[in-house]
């Protein structure tokens, strides 16, 4: 076990333990770098979908043919899935194929997955004190203040979202 010190172009530190097995299968990706904490870990395990230890972000193997050893964030797949079907919802509507009343759905449907992954961002966030505000990695106090707004955002959301559903229906 070596005690792994990394964040050069940040002022604060982040301090962990990196575990490193030599013995590593086929099967599992030696060294990967956290793409929200940029810390280097690994091996990858045999399961899709893993939390990572020091940030608790949930990672999967990305699913493309290009990089298949790539690991991104859960969080920004869900978020990205969702940006996607917001435009589809849009294309549909613009092209007649959906009424106002379906796009309205669709929304507040999209609405309720981004605010979901805020509230859980922003628990995690809480949790560990490592937090993304801006494109910039905040730790410490600042990631609970940067957390706690994220659940109130995301709780405001779900809100909006809620009472959208019930008006619809």
């Amino acid at each position: 076990m070596d005690e792994f010190v990394r964040r050069s172009d940040s002022v604060t530190e982040v301090r962990h333990t990196v575990v490193h097995q030599p013995h590593a299968t086929k099967a599992t990706i030696p060294l990967v770098k956290c793409p929200y904490c940029v810390q280097t870990f690994g091996p990858w395990g045999q399961t899709v979908i893993e939390p990572y230890g020091v940030c608790e972000r949930p990672l999967h193997r990305s699913l493309g043919g290009t990089r298949p050893r790539q690991i991104v964030s859960l969080f920004d797949t869900i978020n990205a899935l969702q940006g996607i079907g917001i435009m589809l919802a849009g294309l549909a509507f613009v092209t007649g194929g959906a009424g106002l009343r379906r796009l309205c759905a669709w929304v507040a449907l999209a609405l309720f997955v981004s605010a979901s992954v805020y509230v859980a961002d922003g628990a995690i966030a809480w949790k560990t004190k490592i937090c993304h505000l801006f494109s910039m990695l905040v730790v410490g106090p600042g990631a609970r203040l940067a957390g706690t707004a994220q659940i109130t955002f995301g709780l405001c959301s779900l809100l909006l979202s809620v009472t959208g559903l019930a008006y619809l229906t």
